[in-house]
């Protein structure tokens, strides 16, 4: 462990990965996009839903859940 290693940032967990990507497209207002990985966010977490219980920054995966809820993706599925 070197001496600046406790400025590198910590990894997030996949669901945050998945969720701020799924912001990102939002953002850069790319639809198509956000919908394909809106989609691909929804079926992570029908496969293992315990999943966001390893992610640390929930108002990142909350935002996202809305925005799904909000677009109409999976309005039912999760």
């Amino acid at each position: 462990m070197g001496f600046f290693d406790f400025l590198k940032p910590k990894p997030k967990s996949e669901i945050e990965v998945l969720a701020n990507n799924c912001i990102k497209k939002v953002e850069d207002g790319t639809e198509a996009e956000a919908k394909k990985a809106f989609e691909e966010m929804t079926r992570i977490i029908k496969l293992n839903p315990a999943m966001i219980k390893d992610a640390e920054d929930y108002s990142v995966v909350g935002k996202a859940l809305f925005i799904i809820q909000f677009m109409g993706i999976g309005s039912s599925t999760l």
